[in-house]
């Protein structure tokens, strides 16, 4: 069952312009004079299904937010659709914001006590006063708030501000959790606790979860299926596991040398990463082929060796905007 349904996305931002900014004006002219916009989502499709955590990947400014935001109704496409649990975006927003939990990677703060924040949250989705105090105190334990839950949100440092926002967005048992860069700031402990929670409802409840995270491990560890985005365009979608068995058709050759050497000539792509070189190549006889031309031009090696690449590796090169 998909529970989110992302339909040819589109989203043009004035060039150079402010991007919460909206006039008739401005409506006019992107129909008109595309030329002054940019398409920050271009035709983005892609589902998300029941109990699935769904990570989207991309450089900055490749568009995550921007998706995120669109399907949370905080901004309207400008062409497209998308779906939650079957009610449309555009039509339906206020049954839309009712399913997800949102998280955003900036947000704004309220001077009043952790506790009382969340309370308030509460209080806006209309949740009884018992259930609230249970439901605050459940996610004060669990996100490792207790000991801040009577200190000031303007005085939270940005591990707990990161805490602070994912209990907000807990705090009404959302069908699907939106997460923009989730574990910014946290240390490691409290990052495992975060998604065993995430894993618990998961398993429990059925959560679905849309990841955006630089965390490359963490996406590789925790997601079920992974999109990466470019320019605003998804340019891959595909499960861990089949990402994972594609890769290990491939090869990352580590070489380093002893002194300074002109790779100019070389016929792999090459990249420096401190004091060693790699090259990706697709099979054991391109890895032959790099340590023929290394013995051609009498390079002596301080370290050669051939490992299998990592989803940061795809990242990177799909940044390149090259398909795979």
């Amino acid at each position: 069952m998909n529970v989110v349904e992302v339909n040819n996305l589109t989203k043009l931002y004035l060039k150079g312009g402010r991007r919460n900014q909206y006039s008739f004006l401005d409506t006019f002219r992107r129909r008109y004079r595309n030329k002054d916009y940019f398409k920050a989502v271009d035709n983005a499709s892609f589902n998300i299904k029941k109990g699935e955590i769904f990570g989207l990947l991309g450089p900055n400014g490749a568009g995550k937010t921007t998706i995120i935001k669109m399907l949370a109704t905080l901004v309207t496409p400008d062409s497209g659709n998308a779906f939650v649990y079957g009610h449309e975006i555009q039509k339906e927003p206020n049954e839309v914001r009712k399913k997800l939990g949102l998280v955003l990677a900036q947000i704004g703060k309220v001077a009043t006590t952790v506790r009382h924040d969340l309370l308030t949250y509460a209080n806006l989705y209309d949740i009884s006063q018992k259930k609230a105090v249970e439901r605050v105190e459940e996610l004060l334990k669990t996100l490792g708030l207790l000991e801040v839950s009577n200190h000031s949100t303007v005085t939270l440092s940005t591990g707990y501000v990161q805490r602070l926002k994912l209990a907000k967005s807990l705090i009404h048992s959302p069908k699907v959790w939106l997460l923009d860069e989730p574990t910014i700031g946290m240390d490691p402990s409290i990052q495992r606790s975060v998604w065993k929670k995430v894993l618990q409802l998961k398993k429990e409840e059925g959560l679905s979860v849309l990841l955006t995270t630089h965390y490359m491990l963490e996406a590789e560890k925790y997601c079920d299926r992974i999109a990466f985005i470019y320019d605003g365009k998804i340019v891959m979608v595909n499960n861990i596991k089949k990402l994972k068995k594609m890769l290990s058709k491939q090869h990352r050759v580590i070489f380093e040398t002893f002194r300074k050497h002109d790779f100019s000539n070389f016929k792999f792509e090459l990249k420096k990463v401190g004091d060693h070189n790699e090259v990706l190549v697709k099979n054991y006889d391109e890895v032959n082929d790099v340590m023929y031309y290394l013995k051609k031009k009498k390079i002596k090696l301080a370290r050669f060796e051939v490992t299998q690449p990592s989803l940061e590796d795809v990242f990177l090169y799909l940044n390149k905007g090259a398909k795979i």
